[in-house]
């Protein structure tokens, strides 16, 4: 009898070292402690159905993708009236092949939908599956293998705690559209009354509803080869930048706002003085401003957070004397004691920095991310 035990210990102790084995690392700062779908079965959906049921299932689930998953047309199209913002208009006048984006309405019509001033009305068609996201519950692990877990036309709705997904790649949203769909929406549960805790996400947008307080810690991504603008907040918005890497990026915040508290890291004696640890620097190439904005503000919340403040970031490792040289020609500047500007490298200062730490940099930035990078 002892001996049966024995083996149905030793079986489920060999099950729950496989269902942990499926997620990569350890979540740090806010997400720490996230255990995800551990210890529950592993399953592998070969439909766009059984995705559905699984990630919808209150019980605990390690979803494994290993194909493409594509719900475009599932769901059926719509045809309808939308607007034309006035930069696509002088998008499609230069007729060079881009053609820009045309906008979909809210609730409330024209008036009401974001992107819609100074513009014209058009057709839009889209496909309805991207307006409806997978509704994921709790304690799920959602991981793709390779480069195979792939999901087109639909994104996700984080409905419970303890969620993660890692190595998945989303796309085809309706990407010729405004408001075509979002990869991730977490509004929290009972109809966002309460908030998600213990969610690790790789690669993600991050909102939240109107009169709700956001905190954000955002740390070691990579930001390349964007025209547009990288982040974007809003009101009752608190974030902490650090130790990111932006490359060829014309705009790292979006300037048209004024509101919300971000601190982009640009000394680290700052962040001492109110997390009682050091940040590191964003390091910025051939990229514009990164500027913080209400930093005091942003900081005095993140404080609050042990998550925050018992962080330590171990994927940019850049000298002080680089991230002030590739950053500001300004010395003095990187000293002030309220939290300010991290600026774009002259072409000057760019030629100082080693090209190889600059290499070093990327490579540790980037070592760790992407769809692709776990198998």
């Amino acid at each position: 009898m002892g001996r049966i035990q024995f083996a149905i210990a030793a079986a489920l102790a060999m099950i729950a070292k496989e269902t942990s084995a499926y997620s990569i690392g350890s979540p740090a700062g806010l997400a720490a402690g996230t255990t995800g779908g551990n210890g529950g079965e592993v399953v592998y959906p070969t439909t766009t159905t059984e995705l559905i049921d699984y990630l919808n299932n209150t019980a605990p689930l390690v979803v494994i993708l290993n194909k493409t998953f594509d719900f475009r047309g599932t769901e059926g199209t719509t045809t309808e009236i939308g607007c034309r913002p006035e930069n696509t208009r002088k998008c499609l006048a230069k007729n060079n092949g881009f053609k820009g984006q045309d906008v979909i309405f809210g609730p409330g019509g024209m008036a009401s939908t974001g992107g819609c001033i100074n513009v014209t009305e058009t057709t839009v068609t889209y496909n309805n599956a991207a307006q409806d996201r997978l509704n994921v519950k709790g304690k799920k692990t959602i991981r793709g293998i390779g480069k195979k877990g792939v999901i087109m036309g639909k994104g996700m709705s984080l409905n419970g705690d303890n969620i993660i997904v890692q190595n998945v790649h989303i796309t085809e949203l309706n990407p010729h559209l405004i408001w075509g769909g979002d990869a991730f929406f977490i509004q929290g549960t009972n109809k966002g009354t309460t908030t998600c805790k213990n969610i690790w996400l790789d690669h993600v947008k991050v909102g939240g509803n109107i009169g709700e307080n956001i905190v954000v810690h955002i740390a070691n991504n990579y930001w390349g080869g964007n025209s547009g603008h990288s982040y974007e907040i809003g009101a009752n918005a608190y974030v902490l930048a650090e130790g990111n890497y932006f490359n060829n990026t014309n705009l790292p915040l979006d300037t048209k706002s004024t509101v919300g508290s971000l601190y982009a890291v640009a000394s680290s004696d700052v962040c001492s003085s109110y997390l009682g640890s050091s940040c590191k620097a964003n390091m910025l190439v051939s990229s514009g401003n990164f500027t913080s904005r209400n930093g005091p503000t942003a900081l005095e919340t993140m404080k609050k957070y042990s998550a925050v403040t018992g962080y330590s970031s171990g994927s940019t490792k850049t000298s002080k004397s680089a991230q002030q040289t590739s950053q500001t020609s300004d010395a003095e500047q990187e000293q002030q004691s309220t939290p300010a500007t991290a600026k774009p490298s002259a072409k000057s200062a760019q030629s100082s920095v080693q090209a190889s730490e600059l290499a070093n940099v990327r490579a540790q930035t980037t070592s760790n991310f992407g769809v692709g990078k776990l198998n």
